[in-house]
């Protein structure tokens, strides 16, 4: 069975927001919410207390890229950090009297994942989880889901919280996702939506990339993005805040070329959003780090 010990640094947050307490609780800059900008603080603070242990204990169709704990998603970009689009803080709140809460369907319960957290006490109240989740279960009074499908509880800053979930875990073939056509939904559309005065050399270095990796759809094309970030003669990762300005990203991209998890992450998506194919800034824990 697998066990994972997160200690991920999630990336700056405002004061009120980090996951703070005092006594022998979790404390720092380490968390979520709703409200994400670049490049907010210095550096991201080092802290070695456990925030989450995570039992998998069954696993039909692990990822390749393997399992992620999905915190919160965000869909507007402002160009100096993510939040909700106006419209879609709206969630729907769950109860169940005997603790087992349905949020999805699933073609084949063969297919479910089985996870159960064992979360710290936190002032967050995100529950973690692998995508897709499709139920959870655990002495909660409620869970609430945004328009997001991101899941929330009770906040728990004084005790333990302990949950199981349920996620299909399985992806579409590689054949299926190249042969999207991207057609989407009129209210998928705040996806697509650039930030305002994005600078225009994202658009020209994205085209580029995408024209030297010959990509003929979108997911070719979105790997193109992806290996051009990740490619260590382009870009590097540090803890240190090198970025910012009025445009933290565009100096990023172009001129510091070094940054730590959500630089990368709000690259990628930009970057696709210029292409049409649609995306949001997604927070995660992801499972191999111990």
């Amino acid at each position: 069975m697998l066990l994972a010990l997160p200690l991920f640094l999630i990336a700056p947050r405002t004061a009120s927001s980090a996951l703070r307490r005092g006594g022998n609780g979790v404390s720092g800059f380490i968390g979520f919410s709703e409200n994400v900008t670049l490049g907010q603080i210095g550096r991201l603070k080092g802290n070695d207390e456990v925030f989450m242990r995570v039992r998998v204990e069954s696993a039909p169709a692990i990822p390749a890229s393997g399992l992620r704990w999905r915190g919160v998603a965000l869909d507007e970009f402002t160009g100096r950090g993510w939040k909700k689009s106006l419209g879609q803080v709206r969630s729907e709140k769950k109860e169940s009297d005997s603790g087992f809460f349905k949020l999805g369907t699933t073609e084949d319960v063969s297919r479910l994942t089985t996870q159960t957290f064992f979360v710290e006490p936190v002032d967050t109240p995100v529950l973690f989880g692998a995508p897709r989740i499709v139920a959870v279960q655990g002495k909660l009074p409620f869970v609430r889901v945004d328009s997001e499908m991101s899941v929330q509880t009770r906040p728990h800053d004084q005790e333990r919280l302990v949950y199981r979930v349920f996620s299909d875990t399985t992806e579409p073939s590689v054949n299926v996702l190249r042969a999207d056509r991207l057609q989407y939904l009129v209210e998928s559309a705040r996806y697509l939506a650039p930030p305002p005065n994005l600078d225009p050399r994202i658009s020209a270095l994205t085209e580029t990339v995408v024209r030297q990796a010959g990509s003929r759809n979108g997911f070719d094309a979105a790997r193109a993005i992806e290996s051009h970030l990740r490619d260590n003669d382009n870009y590097g990762y540090t803890l240190e805040l090198k970025a910012g300005g009025p445009d933290p990203l565009a100096d990023f991209l172009f001129n510091v070329r070094a940054g730590h998890c959500e630089y990368f992450a709000t690259a990628m998506a930009v970057m696709l959003r210029t292409q049409k194919i649609a995306s949001t800034g997604r927070q995660w824990i992801p499972a191999w780090r111990i």
